[in-house]
């Protein structure tokens, strides 16, 4: 059996690997630029809910398995937090970084993506 893969099924994998660089870059560079985040009020909460939940809906957008990425990005979400207290320099774990990396996960998952193309 032969599955093709639409243009828009390719771009939504392109975006969520654009997303996944992102999300990596922000949790462990040593010193990730703030733009602006540590002036708005719970600032780091929201980009630690933004970076997960973005994830999750574009892996759900390029129609991966939702209960693998799921499962996935609860373990990143502790195992972030914790190579950020111990290896990097000038970062710290916080639990309520893991809650709101969480939170972001479901807000992926609630997010209505756009149906299908018809085959």
């Amino acid at each position: 059996m032969t599955t093709t893969t639409t243009p828009r099924l390719k771009g939504a994998r392109l975006l969520f690997a654009a997303i996944v660089v992102v999300h990596v870059a922000v949790l462990y560079l040593p010193d990730p630029p703030s733009v602006g985040v540590t002036t708005v009020p719970y600032g780091d909460v929201l980009v630690h809910v933004l970076v997960f939940g973005a994830v999750m809906w574009t892996g759900r957008l390029a129609q991966l398995p939702v209960g693998l990425l799921v499962v996935l990005l609860v373990v990143h979400a502790v195992l972030s937090e914790t190579v950020q207290h111990a290896l990097l320099p000038g970062r710290g774990g916080e639990l309520s970084d893991v809650v709101a990396d969480l939170a972001g996960v479901v807000l992926g998952l609630l997010l209505p993506v756009p149906r299908r193309e018809p085959s």
